[in-house]
């Protein structure tokens, strides 16, 4: 079996799952997008989608125990963490064996990655574990064949319940051929791991994507409240201590359209996501103009509206240094209040393009809050409020 494939390689057709499904003795559940409000997603609206159970493919044995989860962790916490780690996850190995299997997982990830660097993990996931989940997953030769002899068309989606996203998803994308892989996130910020995770498992065909007016920091977090479920919040600036206190995962985005629109690209492959398309917080009756960018992820996009009431202490700042504490000064209000409101789908397949999308959505959430829409940016906001574009002047530019 090729071990690297290109693109048009890694679709997986029906006999492949059912090749997959026969060796692991279950048997597929076929789903297709609703036809009333379809999730906005990469694996396609109208199309067939599988989701495997993949820990059963990845290790020797059913149920996964504690010796077989071991070595990924302890080649994760030694070739991107440091032989004392090592050492130590090696010390909690007895210890492991009368955890159950969610405490067994947890306490491996905590040791393997709390303070350990995101791009360090992330090249242990592409360079390392490949390699040994393609021996220890004797089931992994059945894929070649199934893909060779595939016909009809099927999306694939696997489900890890046992290791970080981090850890599986080159191996299972890019040499199982899955076309999404629903996983865990290690929480963290700036750059590194906290060794706690979030369950990401939100969404069996791919996310929803949410689009809100930004009032505060804590927009995202009470639409995934309202919502019941965990979602993904991307934003722009965001100070470490908030970004590791996060219940929600986030990611920072880069400014830069290409980056930017990849990694949100790949969070839409896992579950909803939560995006804020005004750039920054804005405390009155308006809405800044919409970056056009979110309309050109997803089939539709669903807005809402979202607002808060703060009777002492405002939960924005202007400031870089107290941004950190925005989310405590708004919670120090006698009442503090949050509403949401989910407004009605607005497909982005407008030949005006994505900007009159998103010019489509601003006025839909004006509407809804009664607010002002205006084409003014973050950059005329800080102008205006600040004196300054929103920069501060570092060893390297950080936006505000």
């Amino acid at each position: 079996m090729a071990m690297a494939m290109s693109t048009g390689d890694r679709v997986v057709k029906s006999n492949l799952v059912t090749g997959l499904l026969r060796l692991s003795g279950t048997t597929p559940t076929m789903t297709a997008a609703p036809a009333v409000a379809p999730p906005a997603c990469l694996l396609g609206n109208g199309t067939k989608t599988v989701v495997l159970e993949v820990d059963a493919l990845l290790l020797k044995s059913s149920p996964p125990s504690a010796a077989t989860l071991f070595p990924p962790f302890f080649l994760v916490a030694v070739e991107a963490g440091s032989f004392a780690r090592g050492l130590l996850l090696l010390a909690l190995y007895p210890f492991l064996h009368l955890m159950t299997h969610a405490m067994c997982v947890e306490a491996m990830v905590m040791v393997s990655f709390c303070g350990l660097r995101r791009d360090e993990a992330a090249r242990i996931g592409r360079a390392v574990l490949p390699k040994y989940f393609s021996k220890e997953a004797t089931r992994v030769e059945a894929l070649g064949e199934a893909r060779e002899a595939a016909t009809g068309e099927v999306k694939a989606a696997a489900v890890s319940r046992s290791f970080p996203t981090v850890m599986v998803e080159a191996f299972l994308k890019d040499y199982a051929g899955f076309d999404a892989v629903i996983g865990r996130e290690v929480k963290g910020g700036y750059g590194y791991f906290a060794g706690v995770m979030d369950d990401g498992e939100t969404g069996a065909s791919g996310g929803r994507l949410y689009a809100c007016n930004h009032r505060t920091l804590l927009d995202p977090i009470a639409i995934s409240s309202a919502l019941g479920k965990p979602v993904f919040a991307v934003t722009y600036s965001l100070s470490p201590l908030s970004e590791l206190l996060s219940p929600i995962p986030l990611l920072r985005l880069t400014r830069g359209r290409d980056e930017d629109r990849r990694r949100m690209s790949s969070l839409l492959e896992r579950g909803d996501v939560v995006v804020c398309p005004e750039g920054t917080t804005c405390r009155e009756p308006y809405l800044l103009r919409f970056s056009p960018l979110f309309a050109e992820l997803a089939d539709e996009v669903s807005p809402v509206a979202v607002d808060e009431r703060s009777t002492m202490f405002y939960g924005t700042s202007t400031s870089p240094g107290a941004k950190c504490f925005d989310s405590v000064f708004f919670l120090m209000n006698p009442r503090p209040e949050y509403s949401v409101h989910f407004l009605e789908p607005v497909r982005t397949d407008n030949p005006r393009g994505s900007i009159e999308v998103a010019n489509q959505v601003q006025g839909v959430l004006a509407g809804a809050l009664g607010f002002t829409p205006t084409a003014l940016t973050r950059k005329d906001k800080y102008l205006l409020l600040a004196g300054n574009e929103g920069v501060v002047s570092t060893k390297t530019s950080k936006v505000i």
